[in-house]
């Protein structure tokens, strides 16, 4: 029990939870959300339209949808070496790429 003379004061500034807010300029992991970014990713009949979903900083890498022209695009050799098969050659496709084929 306290005495009339006596207080107690407790500080609680700090103690709470911050909702996953991190340091300033923090980078959690490799992958930065960029919305609806519209690229050019070169293919052997040209440059195709790439909205991009995600980039992986550390590896260098963007994950996207890519708009292949099926008349043009469907034996591409960069789409058979990464495994898109023949018949998601002839529609967008989701892919990770090198950024550095990116425009």
């Amino acid at each position: 029990m306290m005495s009339a003379g006596s207080s107690t004061t407790t500080n609680t500034a700090g103690t709470k939870a911050r909702g996953g807010v991190g340091p300033r300029g923090a980078v959690r992991d490799s992958q930065v959300f960029v919305g609806q970014t519209f690229r050019k990713f070169r293919l052997l009949a040209g440059d195709r339209p790439f909205a991009v979903v995600s980039v992986d900083v550390a590896a260098d890498q963007a994950s996207g949808w890519l708009m292949v022209d099926p008349t043009q695009d469907a034996e591409d050799p960069f789409l058979k070496q990464v495994g898109i098969q023949a018949a998601d050659r002839k529609r967008p496709c989701y892919i990770t790429v090198p950024t550095d084929r990116l425009k």
